[in-house]
């Protein structure tokens, strides 16, 4: 990384602090607020009420949560939005939340993201009851995750149909791009989703390290997951076919 590379990066943060601060001294008791754990960029307040937790089991330091900062150079930068009606957010250990993101917490929502949660850019999540990622999971540009179907319907014998339920993501799942995670969404620690797929029911019934795929999303196949240790991709350009 360059010298002006490097000197724009810490110049960026610097025009963080102001409001990363005060985010922190609105959540935190003062001895963890004056360390700014919560890093956010650009942010747009919307409404920030209820209550937010580090409860990581590694010590409190600067910058662990980092929010709104640029993952992708595909989307726009501009920060992340913040819409806390109340309820609670739990934060497990370090978090990373790229840009153009928003996160929407009901009254009564409780939304807890693990030890080392990413999401690279454009994530949208609603929680007005609870969701939770366990560790290690990655999420994909524009993910979104929602709890509830906002809208209650009602069947023909005049009763409410159940419009919420869980989502639980587990530990080491990647949801690539432009998945859509549902209410009652139920997903096995090391699982696969295929982008644009779509998640509504429970799927822990599917073989360990499964690649599911579809909308809604069905079982593909098993014994593939994503290693953090080797993702990147070794192309083999010796065949490729172009025009000069």
């Amino acid at each position: 990384m360059s010298f002006f590379s490097v000197l724009y990066r810490k110049l960026g943060i610097l025009c963080c602090l102001p409001q990363s601060l005060l985010f922190c001294i609105h959540y935190f008791p003062l001895n963890q607020a004056l360390k700014i754990p919560v890093l956010l960029k650009k942010p747009k307040f919307i409404m920030l009420r209820g209550r937010v937790k580090i409860m990581s089991d590694a010590p409190i330091r600067f910058g662990m949560i980092r929010l709104g900062f640029s993952e992708v150079s595909l989307y726009p930068d501009n920060g992340i939005k913040l819409e806390l009606k109340g309820g609670k957010i739990i934060f497990k250990g370090p978090c990373t939340i790229g840009a153009d993101s928003c996160i929407s917490v009901n009254k009564n929502g409780i939304l807890e993201f693990g030890n080392g949660f990413k999401a690279t850019a454009a994530f949208k999540v609603a929680c007005h009851y609870h969701i939770i990622f366990a560790d290690d999971v990655l999420c994909g540009w524009e993910t979104m995750v929602v709890d509830t179907d906002f809208h209650r319907l009602t069947n023909m014998e005049d009763a409410p149909v159940k419009s919420y339920g869980l989502v639980s993501i587990g530990r080491g799942c990647w949801l690539a791009m432009k998945t859509i995670v549902l209410k009652c969404t139920i997903l096995p620690s090391d699982t696969v989703v295929a982008a644009n797929s779509m998640l509504n029911k429970d799927y822990s019934a599917v073989p360990s390290k499964a690649l599911l795929a579809g909308s809604p999303a069905k079982f593909v196949k098993s014994g593939v997951f994503l290693d953090k240790r080797n993702m990147n991709i070794d192309f083999d350009f010796s065949n490729r076919v172009y025009e000069k």
